[in-house]
């Protein structure tokens, strides 16, 4: 089934759990037949492809011109995107990626780490001729850590200012809080390269793997089970966020 995004509405009422199939008759708004049709027939192709098929990416320089570090907040997706996006800027600025710090979401209160969640061996290895990256900082700029940006104002420490300025005076920039905001006015090869990591580089870990191959079949058991044809459906995503 091809996924549809449903807006929120006032005509909308959907009176769910969290993460469970929802049928179409759930819905509280009627629709024609044809309409019905037309929402969950497959869309046609129209041409479109792999945006990094043809992709060809700038060969790495000779050196690196210090080291990006960023602190990634927000939800799984929103960090998602703010990887794609570090990898981008660490592309631009010709400088070393230290492997992102994932925040502790404020509502959900997950601690868990990039290696936690993504597989680090498989993101290095697909980007290793795009980006300089390290899973952790050298030695010598050991000092730089969430902790230390956290009690005071610090010259590294990069939100507004030019990050080549840090890079080339301290040879680090971090930046936090780090969101993603480069999605406009990029040139294509950094828009392909945002699209090589979202879907070639940044891979579950296996046992997250595991787990989706596995509700997935347990689903479809279930639904070859039925009598009956089954309806179409559609998931649900909530997102919940703290009011400020």
């Amino acid at each position: 089934m091809n996924p549809y995004r449903i807006n929120s509405s006032p005509s909308v009422s959907l009176s769910v759990s969290a993460d469970k199939f929802v049928s179409w008759s759930r819905l509280s708004f009627p629709l024609l037949l044809d309409q019905q049709d037309e929402l969950w027939s497959p869309l046609a192709d129209q041409g479109w492809k792999p945006f990094t098929k043809s992709y060809r990416g700038v060969p790495l320089p000779e050196k690196s011109y210090g080291f990006l570090q960023v602190f990634l907040d927000g939800g799984l997706n929103q960090q998602r995107m703010g990887i794609c996006d570090a990898v981008a800027v660490a592309k631009i600025m010709n400088v070393t990626l230290v492997i992102p710090r994932l925040e502790v979401n404020p509502v959900w209160q997950d601690s868990s780490s990039f290696t936690d969640i993504f597989d680090l061996d498989h993101f290095i290895s697909v980007l290793e001729d795009e980006v300089w990256i390290v899973r952790e900082l050298p030695i010598q700029y050991a000092w730089s850590t969430r902790d230390y940006y956290a009690t005071s104002i610090r010259a590294t420490r990069i939100k507004t200012a030019p990050v080549h300025s840090s890079t080339e005076c301290y040879g680090i920039a971090a930046v936090a809080p780090f969101s993603h905001r480069s999605f406009d006015n990029l040139p294509k090869s950094i828009q392909r390269l945002c699209c090589k990591v979202n879907f070639e580089a940044l891979n579950f870990v296996p046992h997250i793997r595991e787990l989706e191959i596995s509700e997935y079949y347990t689903h479809a058991r279930g639904r070859q089970d039925e009598a009956v044809d089954p309806e179409p459906e559609a998931r649900l995503h909530r997102e919940i966020e703290i009011k400020k």
